[in-house]
């Protein structure tokens, strides 16, 4: 059996694609208030399916999207890419101690070696809006249904976009980690997000 988990909100026609790292625990909470829910398909050996709304599900990193739906309209969490490849470091890093360059250098080219789901990003995806991390308040803003929402006028969303809700355990120099070398390694992995989402070299 197969599965696959996507969010999609049936009063808006919008899917909702949430790469790690990229502040989705705030984008889950905050759409589910615009009633984007979970559905997951369970795939036979026919590739025959059976799907059904998933309420376990409050967060969902796919890029699935249901192939029968012809340019769908998407919203998705990005963020520079440099910054995320850190940001997954310093979750994945699970001793004690804080990491050093180094560990984050082995991490780098450990990850493109595995090519990691957590850092992909297919080219057919083309979303609609782009919520960026960096300036997260102005993009959701864009969106019309949020924009004329309760929850945009009456400030709750800012004030939910001011929290972090994933502290990171170490506040590491990210000028000291992202170096020259590991950077180039990134970029070539992920150059794909860089540009097309406004993000520099």
């Amino acid at each position: 059996m197969k599965y696959e988990n996507y969010i999609y909100s049936k009063t808006h026609d919008y899917y909702l694609v949430l790469p790690m790292k990229t502040a989705s625990t705030a984008a889950a909470w905050i759409f589910t208030y615009f009633d984007f829910f979970a559905y997951s398909r369970k795939f036979d050996e026919n590739n025959d399916f059976v799907e059904l709304p998933n309420p376990a599900l409050t967060m969902v990193h796919s890029f699935y999207l249901p192939p029968e739906v012809n340019n769908p309209k998407i919203i998705m969490t990005t963020r520079n890419p440099y910054d995320r490849f850190l940001s997954k470091f310093i979750f994945s890093w699970l001793k004690p101690e804080p990491p050093s360059v180094s560990d984050f250098d082995s991490y780098v080219i450990k990850s493109i070696e595995n090519n990691p789901f957590s850092f992909n990003y297919p080219d057919n995806i083309n979303p609609t809006y782009v919520i960026h991390l960096e300036n997260a308040y102005e993009d959701y803003m864009k969106i019309p249904f949020v924009a004329d929402s309760n929850i945009s006028k009456s400030g709750v969303l800012k004030e939910v976009l001011g929290k972090k809700m994933n502290e990171s355990r170490f506040k590491l120099n990210k000028g000291e980690f992202l170096n020259q070398k590991n950077k180039e390694l990134i970029y070539s992995y992920m150059k794909n997000q860089f540009e097309p989402f406004g993000y520099e070299k």
